[in-house]
């Protein structure tokens, strides 16, 4: 199958597994597979695969021993290593991150979460090959010249923007930068409260780096394990997959300026939490004052047009009482137009006072339906 420019081998020891996953990759990928570890890693060298998918148990060699082998050596460390197991507890996953795996499938392997992590794996290698490239150009140039002056400048930047940052998105992006900056591909997991936020490629909620950022959060400040690294503060977790162990003086250099910029992040992390509460509490105080504004004013038009209606009701009736108590008075017929004309403008003016009423109504029915779309758009 030439025309696939990625090649998979599989390891396992039992054939019905091996030709489900065969089937499952060919038509995506190049695919070989072996029995054992042994042969894995005897044809690993020549065939040079892009990624290897292997049973987590198989006789005389597990899966975790090969991939130990694996990453021992230094023409196959690259390759990343997804493991398939019907085990699916966090102690399982932990042991294959210990081992040096890059991904934790459970079986029934699902066709599509199987692709997606190969996919994503292969393209994790991919920006590591590029920033290797990039970083190998960088430092032969520039590196070697770099102070710790200079070093410490890209901390000093990172928090202008750490105290810039708005949301949580923000401070992570920012972060993840800066630590590309030291040439460094890492993931990250922010916590407040009862809320976890993971971020960064392959580190999506459920997956193997997520479950390592949780359950390494637990062990302290520093977990190491080769060229991966675990810091942990209170708020925040950071796992960087290619710490330079090989070198001690740059390890040790870098896992300071890293302990430096989770000290700043973490604080940043509980201020935005802080700020996200308080305004959250000031609209909802806003939304209860509008709330009980409309229902007063509701009360109010209410009671304005009922009362209007009543003293118009009694007005006129009162009219015709006096109207039928002066035929009994033995007036004057001018005297009965004179008082009943009198009567008459009295109601007339208590009628353009009740027009005004009715404005007064209509001015608050506006400002009822102003505060309904506040609540709306809230």
């Amino acid at each position: 199958m030439s025309e696939h420019t990625h090649k998979v081998l599989i390891v396992d020891d039992m054939i019905d597994n091996r030709t489900m996953l065969e089937f499952l990759l060919e038509d995506s990928y190049e695919v070989k597979s072996v029995d054992s570890g042994s042969e894995c890693l005897a044809i690993v060298p020549d065939y040079e695969p892009d990624i290897i998918v292997t049973d987590v148990r198989m006789p005389e060699m597990d899966g975790y021993e090969l991939c130990e082998k694996l990453k021992s050596d230094e023409n196959s460390e690259r390759i990343p290593v997804i493991f398939v197991s019907a085990e699916t507890g966090v102690d399982e996953q932990l042991k294959g991150f210990q081992a040096g795996g890059d991904a934790y499938l459970t079986k029934p392997v699902d066709e599509e979460t199987l692709l997606a992590k190969i996919a994503d794996r292969l393209l994790v290698v991919k920006e590591y090959k590029d920033l290797e490239r990039d970083a190998k150009v960088a430092m032969s140039t520039a590196f070697e010249a770099m102070t710790n002056q200079s070093e410490l400048g890209v901390i000093v930047r990172y928090m202008d923007s750490c105290i810039h940052s708005a949301s949580y998105n923000d401070l992570a992006v920012a972060l993840l930068e800066t630590t590309k900056e030291f040439g460094l591909i890492c993931s990250l997991q922010l916590r407040d409260g009862g809320s976890v936020y993971n971020i960064g490629n392959g580190c999506e909620e459920g997956s193997m780096e997520a479950n390592i950022l949780t359950h390494g959060a637990k062990r302290g400040k520093f977990v190491e394990s080769g060229k991966r690294l675990i810091i942990n503060t209170p708020a925040i977790s950071i796992l960087v997959k290619n710490m330079p162990f090989e070198d001690p003086a740059n390890y040790g250099r870098l896992k300071d300026h890293l302990s430096m910029l989770l000290n700043v992040s973490d604080n940043r992390v509980k201020s935005i939490g802080l700020e996200t509460r308080v305004k959250e509490e000031r609209q909802s105080g806003l939304r209860d004052a509008v709330e009980q504004a409309k229902e007063a004013l509701e009360v109010m038009t209410a009671a304005s047009s009922s009362n209007g209606e009543h003293t118009k009701a009694l007005l006129n009736t009162m009219r015709s009482d006096i109207e039928s108590t002066l035929f009994g008075l033995d007036l004057s017929e001018d005297q009965e137009v004179s008082i009943l004309g009198q009567i008459d403008k009295i109601i007339e003016e208590l009628d353009s006072i009740h027009h005004k009423s009715d404005e007064i109504d209509e001015g608050f029915f506006q400002i009822n339906q102003r505060f309904s779309k506040l609540l709306e758009n809230d």
